[in-house]
């Protein structure tokens, strides 16, 4: 989880900030997951990936957010 954090500020996905009293909060948890890889030289590697999530689908269009982006059809 801590490497997960580290590229999230590196790569500054978004920002760590403090919740304005007027804003509601969404609920989120860390999903975790270990990938068993086989490298180039054939040696069996374990790695260790940790998302944050957050609950998408409580949230109130035009009280939470105001646009969508919508993706184009094949």
């Amino acid at each position: 989880m801590d490497e997960e954090m580290k590229a999230i500020c590196i790569n500054k996905t978004w920002r760590l900030m403090d919740c304005p009293a007027s804003q509601r909060v969404l609920k989120g948890k860390w999903v975790y997951k270990v990938k068993n890889e086989v490298d180039r030289n054939g040696n069996n590697t374990t790695r260790h990936e940790a998302r944050l999530c957050f609950m998408g689908s409580r949230q109130i269009k035009g009280l939470d957010f105001n646009e969508t982006l919508l993706s184009s059809a094949w």
